[in-house]
């Protein structure tokens, strides 16, 4: 290696020393201005966005640029970074751009003047950069920078101001026909382009060239070398430009036969065979044309890397897309039995030809498995278990940015029961199609056991640069408490790399190949999905021939027919110990689809929460009659909703086809079903309690929650109750009626996974200890006190009232809760509501609330907002309601939420992760926009606030940044105390909706407070989605189980029960940033408690101990 930069640099230098060739003239301009534009390479507006590899994937670099005027633009030809000798992802080398350009009429007299906008430098390694006029040279001093290489990975492209180089020179040295200008950092580092431009009297003109020219581009040897008779031939990829007419003539490298070429104008690409070669070898490209060479460029030839090249093939589950979702099912369960035969047929096969199938998903596998015949699950079970078939532990290809940590463990549910069933241990997942996955999916995998996780993206479709920045760079990723890791390969290939089957391969190996050369790929072992055809393809019974043939045909690459837990395992155990490990979110992409059918997503979301509130009261109270079909029914509906196929390929196109409709049908009803389910489950919940609604004069409020629980309880009008005091042990407690005729009160201090009784009488109704007070436009009740703008409708003022501290910002851009419409994909086309109108809704004193609404919302026939303000409470609540119009022309939705917080830490919850940003997304993440659970929450040294988000998952950061598709890719976060709530688009070009019309309400809680008052927002969150479980019943009835006793309290993530083994199942988390230290006491058994969870028939527990929970730990704990 170092022998091949040595000689690089002295290619470089050589090429230099050859072009100054007037070096001795006079160099000292007329300082006068030069009065026209002769040409330009990008517009000096502070950005380099045009330019090729802009503005974050530095480290793709790889030939110089070369730009001819009237002929090249920056997007192809024009790299935005020029590197320098310190430069090691460039080599360490002098690098020379270069500019061609023809003139037809000059003049002698006068001065030309080149000028240089650039947008910024390294700091540690300043640039000395030298430019060259026709040979003549003039060093260019540059000014101080601040970059450094952490500064590439999030650079976004522009700068406040650019800094502008004019480099004056005698138009003397430019001359009619060809003429060419250079670049070079003769030391030190790199540099930005903004802008180059070149100034001329009046007279001089350009011309086109009276010649083809052409210009070889960077040569790249592939590792493919081919065995024929007795001769091994190496493949070069030569790329060539031709400027001009079309060019006929001979290439030629040293040492091997010149062949003829026909080029075209634009790029061409040469596949030359050339000899193999044993050790790094000096070479020579010579394009000639009649005998007179046109065109040379050297290279050196190294010797060819054995590889292996693993093929996993599978077909990419779309359920639905490509049809209806039914039959997709058949189709799958198809592929399956085709792939069984393919197995059986080729075990004759030399190994690495013979059939492997990866089912992808377990989602076809469930149905397949049920149905099967006694001999098939027979011939199935020897194949899964001999490592033919390929069980990965996924349910299905989630959006895992829509799913909180319970919906994650769900995941691996089918997994669990097929590892038994069959006696196999499960250890590898896939994912494919999706592109970013949410940080919690790691510690979900590692404590089921999944060592291996093999990512197919989306090769194109808004993926941001997640492909550039991971692409088949494997890596152990570390959970968020450091504890547990997952070895994680995102094949550059994607999934769809081969979709040309057979025929196409030969040139699809190539391109893999050289795309693998040319990013210095370090490994002899690489690994490539295999499907074909199209999503929801079958399996190719023309792969084994095809690889069996090659390998006879080829030295490198050998090609295996595999699986992912195969080659990764073999991966493993050769470069394992090498490999680095990474923490943080790989942010998602495709989540922001979601929110084109707002409605459904909502509903899906809290169906969620609700069921495993559901699933820990079951489990307390009547764990003998655990309904566990209904709870996996609703978990397989509300997984079914948030996988990644939300409709058909042509639902934005053609909106109204019955083909699109049925499948928004069907995807639809999975949100509908899992709410109905648990609907259902309530129900058989509260009637063991034989509630009474008619003569209500007494009830229950049960806390599914571990901790004491201060909540508002409403009672409804349509209940039949006696009175209007609540008291509680014999003593009266505030209520209200409210304009409904609903009764509220608050329950206080209802204890954790316990209940607390309450009777209903007529009677005086006492005033809450910080009675909630409502003026014209105000609430406040002693710890809050809200301004709302009559004018806007939104957030003036909020303040906590003990200090007086300001919680949003005065004057904003954007208001505290103000709807924002943006028609069309450029968030520059934001508008606004008009006519807003406020009044009073309910007075006090338990409960304030203030409504605005307005009939002249963009995008909606009406919006409304209801402010709540609750006695004792220093939370504020906003519903917000849109009337939504039916658009099927781009447009977004946003709420903001603009805080009065200097300098602050923003983190967000994810599922069993918090995400400090920006130092927790990974390189690779969607910027644009983040995918929340339950909170963001912004801070300083003095203060915070915790902005609470149950119904809309996509918020924004700083400014609004969608779509992307219109202003791009963020690669850098603006940390400022701005949040938009991300409501509704319908941006997508295929898949998701074209539109959402009716009713939609989104919830928010906001919660301001000083450094040394903060509950951590976990635990509000838990309390703002758990709701207090009402039954008026005149029953008392006796106290729940209580399987464990836990401290502290908060940790208790999940509790549910296991008919099956007759225990119950405690999932346990810190949220904090420290450790905890837990102790558990067992008031019922003296049984052990155990950590389980692994994919495996026989799964090894190990007993837990009081222990300390590492920050941001989860564990799973079995109890009997």
């Amino acid at each position: 290696m170092a022998q091949r930069i040595f000689l690089l640099f002295i290619f470089a230098v050589s090429f230099l020393c050859l072009s100054i060739v007037a070096m001795g003239q006079d160099n000292t301009p007329v300082n006068t201005p030069s009065p026209k534009l002769l040409w330009e390479i990008g517009s000096p507006d502070n950005k380099c966005l045009e330019f090729t590899l802009a503005p974050t994937n530095y480290s793709r670099y790889g030939d110089d640029s070369y730009f001819m005027v009237g002929h090249s633009n920056p997007a192809e030809d024009w790299c935005y970074i020029h590197p320098g000798p310190k430069d090691e992802w460039a080599q360490t080398i002098p690098h020379i751009f270069t500019v061609l350009f023809f003139l037809k009429s000059v003049e002698t007299q006068g001065d030309v003047q080149l000028n240089l906008y650039l947008l910024e430098f390294n700091k540690n390694y300043p640039p000395n950069l030298t430019v060259y006029v026709n040979g003549t040279n003039f060093p260019v001093r540059l000014p101080p920078g601040n970059g450094t290489d952490e500064f590439l990975s999030i650079f976004d492209g522009s700068v406040s101001s650019a800094k502008k180089i004019e480099i004056p020179f005698p138009s003397s040295l430019l001359r009619l026909g060809e003429n060419v200008i250079q670049f070079t950092v003769s030391s030190g580092s790199w540099f930005i382009y903004d802008s180059v431009q070149l100034f001329t009297p009046d007279k001089f003109e350009l011309a086109e060239p009276q010649k083809t020219i052409l210009r070889i581009g960077k040569p790249v040897p592939i590792p493919l070398v081919k065995s024929i008779e007795d001769k091994e031939l190496r493949e070069v990829r030569i790329p060539v430009r031709c400027y001009g007419q079309p060019f006929q003539g001979k290439i030629t490298i040293t040492n091997n036969d010149p062949i003829d070429i026909n080029l075209q104008p634009g790029w061409n690409t040469i596949y030359y065979d050339v000899k193999e070669v044993d050790k790094d070898t000096f070479s020579s490209i010579e394009i000639k044309q009649e005998d007179k060479t046109v065109a040379t460029r050297d290279f050196i030839i190294p010797p060819a890397k054995q590889i292996t090249l693993y093929l996993v093939p599978h077909s990419h589950n779309d359920i639905g897309y490509t049809h209806i979702q039914t039959d997709v099912l058949k189709i799958q369960q198809g592929n399956l039995a085709k792939a069984l035969d393919l197995i059986e047929k080729t075990k004759d096969y030399p190994a690495e030809a013979q059939f492997h199938w990866s089912a992808e998903v377990l989602w076809a596998v469930k149905s397949f498995w049920q149905s099967a015949d006694e001999q098939t699950k027979e011939r199935f079970k020897k194949a899964v278990n001999e490592g033919y078939f390929e069980l990965p532990a996924l349910f299905a290809n989630q959006l895992t940015g829509l799913c909180n940590g319970e919906e994650l463990t769900h995941l691996l549910d089918e997994a669990h029961y097929l590892s038994k069933e069959l006696g196999t241990t499960i250890d590898s997942a896939l994912i494919t199609d999706v592109p970013g996955y949410t940080w919690g999916l790691i510690p979900t995998l590692a404590q089921a056991g999944v060592k291996y996780f093999f990512i197919g993206p989306n090769l194109s479709w808004r993926i941001g640069n997640i492909l550039e920045v991971w692409g088949d760079k494997p890596f152990y990723w570390t959970s968020p408490c450091g504890k547990h890791k997952v070895l994680t390969w995102i094949g550059f290939a994607g999934y769809s790399w081969f979709f040309g089957g057979t025929n196409a391969m030969p040139e699809q190996i190539r391109n893999y190949l050289a795309e693998l050369e040319g990013r210095n790929f370090p490994y002899d072992i690489t690994l490539a999905r295999y499907s074909i055809a199209s999503d929801n393809g079958p399996p190719d019974d023309k792969l084994p021939d095809f690889v069996k043939q090659w390998n006879e045909q080829h030295k490198t690459p050998k090609l295996v027919i595999t699986t992912a837990r195969k080659a990764l395992k073999t991966f493993e155990e050769k470069y394992g110990n090498d490999l680095p490990s990474f923490a943080g979110e790989i942010t998602p992409y495709w989540e922001d689809g979601a929110v084109s059918s707002a409605r459904e997503t909502a509903l899906n979301r809290n169906t969620v929460r609700k069921l495993m509130n559901l699933e820990t009261l079951w489990a307390l109270w009547f764990s003998d009659k655990y309904p566990a079909e209904k709870f996996q029914s609703a978990w397989e509906n509300a997984i079914l909703y948030d996988e990644h196929t939300w409709g058909a390929h042509n639902s934005i196109s053609e909106p109204d086809n019955p083909f699109v409709k049925e499948q928004w049908a069907i995807k639809k009803s999975f949100a509908e079903n899992a709410e109905k389910i648990k609907a259902d489950l309530f129900n058989l919940f509260i009637n063991n309690f034989q509630p009474d609604y008619q003569t209500v004069s007494q009830i229950i409020v049960i806390n599914p929650t571990p901790f004491p629980c201060t909540k508002t309880v409403i009672i409804p009008a349509s209940w039949g109750r006696k009175g209007n005091r609540i008291l509680k042990d014999g003593k009266p407690i505030p209520s209200q009626v409210l304009q409904s005729n609903d009764l509220v009160f608050i329950a206080n201090e209802v204890p954790g996974w316990g209940y607390a009784t309450f009777t209903i009488e007529q009677g005086e109704l006492p005033t809450p200890e910080n009675p909630v007070v409502v003026s014209d436009n105000t609430l406040q009740n002693g710890l809050i006190e809200l301004l709302i703008d009559p004018q806007t409708g939104t957030i003036k003022s909020l303040k906590t009232q003990a200090d007086g501290k300001e919680f949003v910002k005065e004057n904003p851009q954007y208001k505290t809760n103000e709807y924002l419409y943006t028609e069309g994909r450029n968030p520059a086309n934001i508008k606004r509501a008009q006519n807003i109108q406020i009044e009073i809704k309910e007075k006090g004193p338990v409960m304030g609330s203030i409504v605005v609404h307005s009939n002249s919302a963009p995008g909606a026939k009406e919006i409304r907002c209801e402010y709540v303000l609750y006695a004792n409470s220093d939370i504020v609540e906003i519903v917000n309601s849109i009337d939504k119009q039916d658009i099927r022309t781009p447009e977004a939705v946003h709420y903001a939420f603009t805080f009065n917080i200097d300098n602050p830490n923003i983190r967000y919850q994810t599922p069993f992760a918090v995400i400090h940003l920006p130092e927790q997304q990974l390189p690779g993440s969607c910027k644009n926009y983040l995918t929340v659970q339950d909170w963001v929450d912004i801070q300083n040294e003095e203060k915070g606030v915790t902005l609470f988000t149950p119904d809309a998952p996509m918020i924004e950061i700083g400014k609004i940044t969608v779509d992307p598709i219109e202003i791009g890719w963020k690669k850098g976060l603006i940390l400022e105390p701005q949040v938009f709530s991300y409501v509704m688009n319908n941006y997508w070009e295929t898949n998701y909706k074209a539109s959402q019309d009716g009713g939609h309400t989104f919830r928010y809680y906001i919660k301001p407070y000083t450094k040394n008052t903060n509950d951590h927002p976990d635990t509000l969150a838990k309390q703002l989605n758990s709701e207090l479980i009402i039954i008026p019943t005149n029953n008392i009835p006796k106290p729940p189980t209580n399987p464990i006793q836990i401290s502290p309290d908060w940790v208790l993530y999940h509790l549910k029960y296991n008919p099956d083994e007759k225990a119950y199942i405690a999932r346990l988390f810190n949220p904090t940033s420290e450790p905890v230290s837990v102790q558990i006491k067992k008031p019922t058994s003296t049984k052990p408690i155990v950590i389980t969870s692994t994919l495996s028939p026989k799964p090894q527990s190990e007993p837990f101990t009081d222990r300390s929970l590492a920050p941001y730990e989860m564990i799973t704990l079995k109890i009997k």
